[in-house]
């Protein structure tokens, strides 16, 4: 996911940890796709590249 969202102009702002741990629940099936969308949109910026 962070090649993907890098190679589109966007960097993840989140800890390794936070990172794995959201992975988890999304292969677990414990967050829904909005909750995800709404953590990728508080846990990355436009890159300045």
């Amino acid at each position: 996911m962070a090649v993907f969202l890098q190679i589109n102009g966007i960097v993840l702002i989140a800890s390794e940890v936070d990172v794995v741990n959201i992975m988890l629940a999304v292969a677990s099936s414990q967050i829904s796709q909005e909750q995800l969308s709404d953590w990728l949109r508080e846990s990355s910026r436009k890159s300045n590249y």
